[in-house]
């Protein structure tokens, strides 16, 4: 179902005006872009995570993102920035801003809520969004979009899920195309996420 996403239709143009997300080819900072807007009344006392140092990540590693979320990429991907609640790793073309926060309400508000943030101020056209699952049965929703980043046409996706009090959001950019030749990974690493206390 993940790899459907990734898959899905062509989603017309969109102008991301404030996108700050550098091109994957970028070697310097990478900044991850706004993190999920606070929700009223957040769950508190979710379990933070120091920042993950810039490394090729080892088969089988996990990160730890922080509010009880763990992922384990895949082979050839390596972590380019990372900050509290946020890890950001990339491969060739591609670039995965990994998110945590703690999240009480619907897969669906996580996903509008970040995805609203991240394209504040700019034209948007996305996917209407679907119900899937990542991990093991974790209720997600996740949705497609295509834009302009720092003068260059992109394509992506951002799939959040929730469960027990934590949430987790991926967003997946790569340069126009360039999203077919990683969406097993995607698919893999989406697989693996674990909320701690969730399911």
């Amino acid at each position: 179902m993940v790899v459907a996403i990734l898959l899905v239709g062509t989603v017309l143009g969109a102008n991301l005006v404030n996108a700050v997300v550098p091109l994957p080819s970028s070697t310097g900072r990478v900044d991850p872009g706004p993190g999920v807007p606070a929700q009223p009344n957040p769950n508190p006392g979710q379990p933070t995570a120091p920042p993950v140092q810039p490394r090729p990540v080892a088969p089988g590693t996990g990160l730890d993102v922080g509010s009880g979320v763990v992922v384990y990429p895949p082979d050839g991907w390596t972590v380019v920035g990372s900050q509290s609640g946020q890890v950001v790793l990339q491969k060739g073309a591609a670039v995965i801003i990994v998110i945590s926060t703690p999240w009480t309400t619907q897969p669906l508000d996580l996903l509008v809520a970040y995805r609203d943030a991240f394209f504040k101020g700019g034209e948007l056209t996305a996917s209407e969004p679907q119900t899937l699952q990542v991990g093991n049965g974790i209720p997600a929703a996740g949705l497609q979009y295509t834009g302009v980043v720092e003068g260059t046409q992109v394509d992506g996706v951002i799939i959040a899920g929730v469960a027990g009090g934590s949430g987790v959001v991926a967003n997946v950019i790569a340069s126009s195309g360039g999203l077919q030749g990683v969406s097993d990974d995607v698919g893999k690493l989406l697989g693996t996420v674990q909320i701690k206390g969730g399911g």
